[in-house]
């Protein structure tokens, strides 16, 4: 987490080493200056990069363990849908320096990104405090993906390649079901102009885990929330928030229904003194994903609390 400025900040969640792997596809918003980082887990590894679909190819050699290369859209053609590939295992950031959405203020905007063979085909898109609107934009892994979006407003169908335009929809709750697995980023806009917006990696049913110990700035001035997404079938009454009941701050509980099963989007300030929180279960068999975000003037961050990723 980092405020590069009083004007901009962002936040990601680090993947641990032990699930970086070697291949990888970019996600960024199209406007604004487009980044791409790199960094090597062991010496001498080999990079090959295609920053934009149908491009090129670029190959890059790493000789020393945790050293890394870092593109740019003011050097080279970066959009959605590139890709990252290695012989050894790396960690791949990408985003934006400065994109400005929907009137927004310039923010940076950067994830750490999950390997491919981490993408998901299910997804809770919960309801996002304050926010007027969110924008998604799916990754999709495999050629001519088809992804369903479900919600009380509607219903939407996307059929593509490699990624999708960006798709804006009001700040309800969302059922996403791909055919084959993607990627979800998730964007917020506010009714403020002065707030900006922020991106944030959507966690996949599958990211789901028992545990979360999370963070918020040491900067007073931010407005901190944490957005918990759970099955009503596994007892929302029984989250945990510093060991204390999280329902009771709670400041917004939005249902999401997929497919026979209701998921609860429950939304709770955090502004407190601490900056620290764990968030856990009664249960310790209960999986539930959560995302940590806030803003303040002209400035905001966001980052999905965690994943559990598999072998």
């Amino acid at each position: 987490m980092n405020e590069y400025s009083c004007c901009s900040g962002e936040a990601f969640s680090a993947i641990p080493v032990k699930d970086i792997k070697r291949n990888y596809i970019i996600a960024t918003y199209p406007e604004g200056t487009k980044s791409v980082g790199v960094v090597a887990i062991e010496d001498n590894t080999s990079v090959r990069a295609m920053l934009q679909p149908g491009n090129s190819t670029m190959d890059v050699h790493i000789k020393y363990a945790f050293e890394g290369v870092l593109f740019t859209s003011d050097d080279v053609n970066i959009s959605t849908g590139g890709t990252i590939e290695s012989d050894k295992p790396i960690a791949v950031l990408s985003g934006n320096m400065d994109s400005l959405i929907h009137r927004g203020d310039r923010n940076f905007q950067t994830e750490m990104l999950i390997p491919t063979d981490q993408f998901a085909q299910r997804y809770i898109v919960p309801r996002i405090a304050n926010a007027k609107h969110i924008i998604l934009r799916i990754v999709a892994r495999d050629p001519f993906s088809t992804v369903y979006i479900t919600g009380k407003n509607g219903f939407y169908k996307n059929t593509y390649k490699q990624y999708v335009n960006e798709l804006e929809l009001s700040n309800d709750g969302y059922f996403i079901n791909a055919q084959r697995p993607v990627m979800v980023t998730l964007y917020t806009i506010y009714e403020n102009s002065t707030v900006n917006p922020f991106m944030t990696l959507l966690p996949a049913v599958d990211h789901f885990s028992s545990n979360y110990v999370i963070t918020t700035p040491t900067n007073t001035n931010y407005t901190n929330y944490v957005t918990v997404i759970i099955s009503s079938k596994d007892n929302e009454d029984g989250l945990r928030l510093n060991g204390g009941n999280l329902l009771f701050h709670a400041v917004d509980v939005t249902p999401v229904e997929m497919f026979r099963t209701v998921y609860k989007s429950i939304s709770v300030n955090l502004n407190t003194k601490d900056t620290s929180f764990t968030i856990s279960h009664i249960d310790k068999n209960v999986k539930f994903g959560l995302l940590v975000y806030g803003y303040k003037y002209r400035s905001a961050y966001g980052y999905p609390g965690g994943f559990s990723l598999t072998k």
